[in-house]
């Protein structure tokens, strides 16, 4: 199954997050909008930690794989946060 959902996150900016779905599991997942994420190939690494992903994972347990990776790579992100990539994913799940 295909899920898009998007968030005006409050305070920053458009995030849209397009996925992918099959026996339960995420099989592919971009991030998109006008967010920045600094270094740029941070969001390759979320969106690598996100596949593979149960699709009942909770949003906790996604918040906490994206700080995780954020703090690793030393990331800033300008206009998104790890709660509203979380909430996005599950919002895209349920499509």
């Amino acid at each position: 199954m295909i899920g898009l959902a998007k968030q005006k996150v409050p305070n920053g900016k458009l995030l849209i997050v397009k996925l992918e779905h099959e026996d339960g599991k995420i099989t592919c997942v971009e991030l998109l909008g006008d967010f920045f994420l600094y270094p740029e190939e941070t969001v390759y690494k979320i969106e690598g930690a996100i596949k593979g992903m149960d699709v009942n994972t909770s949003e906790t347990d996604i918040i906490s794989k994206v700080k995780a990776i954020a703090e690793a790579e030393k990331a800033t992100m300008l206009g998104i946060t790890p709660e509203a990539i979380a909430q996005t994913v599950k919002a895209a799940v349920k499509q």
